[in-house]
Protein backbone atom coordinates (compact mmCIF):
# COMPACT_ATOMS: atom_id res chain seq x y z
CA UNK A 1 0.00 0.00 0.00
CA UNK A 2 1.35 3.41 -0.92
CA UNK A 3 1.57 6.24 1.58
CA UNK A 4 0.90 9.90 0.94
CA UNK A 5 2.36 12.99 2.60
CA UNK A 6 -0.09 15.18 4.50
CA UNK A 7 1.13 18.68 5.32
CA UNK A 8 -1.10 21.46 6.57
CA UNK A 9 -4.23 19.69 5.29
CA UNK A 10 -2.77 19.22 1.79
CA UNK A 11 -2.41 15.61 0.64
CA UNK A 12 0.51 14.89 -1.69
CA UNK A 13 0.07 11.67 -3.67
CA UNK A 14 2.52 11.84 -6.60
CA UNK A 15 6.07 13.00 -7.33
CA UNK A 16 4.60 15.78 -9.52
CA UNK A 17 2.53 17.09 -6.57
CA UNK A 18 5.60 16.85 -4.33
CA UNK A 19 7.63 18.97 -6.78
CA UNK A 20 4.80 21.51 -6.89
CA UNK A 21 4.79 21.77 -3.08
CA UNK A 22 8.60 21.90 -2.84
CA UNK A 23 10.01 23.17 -6.18
CA UNK A 24 13.60 22.88 -4.94
CA UNK A 25 13.32 19.06 -4.66
CA UNK A 26 14.40 17.10 -7.73
CA UNK A 27 12.45 13.86 -7.32
CA UNK A 28 14.63 12.12 -9.91
CA UNK A 29 17.47 12.26 -7.34
CA UNK A 30 15.34 10.89 -4.47
CA UNK A 31 14.59 7.37 -5.65
CA UNK A 32 13.58 4.62 -3.24
CA UNK A 33 15.77 1.53 -3.05
CA UNK A 34 15.29 -0.64 -6.15
CA UNK A 35 13.99 2.11 -8.45
CA UNK A 36 15.99 3.38 -11.42
CA UNK A 37 13.48 5.98 -12.61
CA UNK A 38 10.13 7.48 -11.73
CA UNK A 39 6.74 8.14 -13.25
CA UNK A 40 5.87 11.62 -11.91
CA UNK A 41 2.13 10.87 -12.07
CA UNK A 42 2.33 7.62 -10.13
CA UNK A 43 2.51 7.03 -6.35
CA UNK A 44 5.18 8.16 -3.88
CA UNK A 45 6.46 4.62 -3.20
CA UNK A 46 9.03 5.30 -5.94
CA UNK A 47 10.70 7.89 -3.70
CA UNK A 48 12.68 7.93 -0.47
CA UNK A 49 10.02 9.96 1.36
CA UNK A 50 11.84 9.67 4.71
CA UNK A 51 14.99 11.11 3.16
CA UNK A 52 13.09 13.93 1.45
CA UNK A 53 11.29 15.03 4.62
CA UNK A 54 14.51 14.81 6.64
CA UNK A 55 16.36 16.91 4.04
CA UNK A 56 13.59 19.52 4.21
CA UNK A 57 13.93 19.58 7.99
CA UNK A 58 10.40 18.41 8.75
CA UNK A 59 9.44 16.29 11.72
CA UNK A 60 6.80 13.73 10.85
CA UNK A 61 4.88 10.70 12.07
CA UNK A 62 4.38 7.62 9.94
CA UNK A 63 1.05 5.84 10.18
CA UNK A 64 -1.26 5.21 7.27
CA UNK A 65 0.40 8.29 5.71
CA UNK A 66 3.34 10.59 6.47
CA UNK A 67 1.86 13.28 8.75
CA UNK A 68 4.19 16.28 8.74
CA UNK A 69 4.41 18.13 12.06
CA UNK A 70 4.86 21.77 11.11
CA UNK A 71 6.59 24.44 13.18
CA UNK A 72 5.05 27.92 13.33
CA UNK A 73 7.64 29.13 10.80
CA UNK A 74 6.67 26.34 8.40
CA UNK A 75 2.94 27.04 8.85
CA UNK A 76 3.39 30.76 8.16
CA UNK A 77 5.59 30.12 5.12
CA UNK A 78 3.19 27.48 3.72
CA UNK A 79 0.25 29.87 4.11
CA UNK A 80 2.17 32.65 2.38
CA UNK A 81 3.17 30.33 -0.48
CA UNK A 82 -0.44 29.21 -0.94
CA UNK A 83 -1.67 32.71 -1.77
CA UNK A 84 -2.01 33.49 -5.45
CA UNK A 85 -1.43 37.19 -4.87
CA UNK A 86 2.08 36.38 -3.61
CA UNK A 87 2.13 38.73 -0.63
CA UNK A 88 0.65 39.36 2.83
CA UNK A 89 -0.21 42.82 4.14
CA UNK A 90 -0.44 42.19 7.88
CA UNK A 91 0.07 39.97 10.87
CA UNK A 92 -3.66 39.81 11.60
CA UNK A 93 -4.37 38.08 8.27
CA UNK A 94 -1.63 35.52 8.82
CA UNK A 95 -2.66 34.89 12.43
CA UNK A 96 -6.24 34.26 11.36
CA UNK A 97 -5.27 32.05 8.42
CA UNK A 98 -2.82 29.89 10.40
CA UNK A 99 -4.55 29.84 13.79
CA UNK A 100 -1.32 31.04 15.43
CA UNK A 101 -1.26 33.92 17.92
CA UNK A 102 -0.19 37.24 16.40
CA UNK A 103 2.90 37.47 18.66
CA UNK A 104 4.06 34.05 17.41
CA UNK A 105 3.38 35.03 13.77
CA UNK A 106 5.57 38.12 14.29
CA UNK A 107 8.38 35.91 15.59
CA UNK A 108 7.98 33.57 12.60
CA UNK A 109 8.08 36.52 10.15
CA UNK A 110 11.30 37.72 11.80
CA UNK A 111 12.78 34.21 11.63
CA UNK A 112 11.76 33.68 7.97
CA UNK A 113 13.27 37.05 6.99
CA UNK A 114 16.50 36.14 8.81
CA UNK A 115 16.59 32.81 6.93
CA UNK A 116 16.17 34.68 3.63
CA UNK A 117 12.90 32.93 2.77
CA UNK A 118 10.75 36.07 2.71
CA UNK A 119 11.31 39.81 2.26
CA UNK A 120 9.27 42.98 2.63
CA UNK A 121 8.63 45.36 -0.23
CA UNK A 122 6.24 48.03 -1.47
CA UNK A 123 2.75 47.12 -2.69
CA UNK A 124 1.26 49.21 -5.47
CA UNK A 125 -2.42 49.63 -6.32
CA UNK A 126 -2.90 47.94 -9.71
CA UNK A 127 -5.56 50.39 -10.84
CA UNK A 128 -3.74 53.62 -9.99
CA UNK A 129 -0.12 52.54 -9.78
CA UNK A 130 0.17 54.39 -6.47
CA UNK A 131 1.96 53.08 -3.40
CA UNK A 132 -0.50 51.15 -1.26
CA UNK A 133 1.72 50.14 1.66
CA UNK A 134 4.18 47.39 2.38
CA UNK A 135 3.84 43.61 2.43
CA UNK A 136 5.81 40.40 2.86
CA UNK A 137 6.74 38.38 -0.20
CA UNK A 138 8.00 34.80 -0.49
CA UNK A 139 11.31 34.43 -2.31
CA UNK A 140 10.89 32.21 -5.34
CA UNK A 141 12.89 28.97 -5.52
CA UNK A 142 14.84 28.30 -8.67
CA UNK A 143 16.13 24.94 -9.79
Amino acid sequence: MCQNIIIGGVEIETPRELEKQWPNIDTALCLALGYTGIDKDNCLCQLDVDGILQTLGYKYEVGVNYEVIMTNDQKVLAEMQAQERGWWPGLEDLAEATGIEMKEVALSIKSLKKQGLIYSDAIFDEATGLLNGKGWFVKQNTK
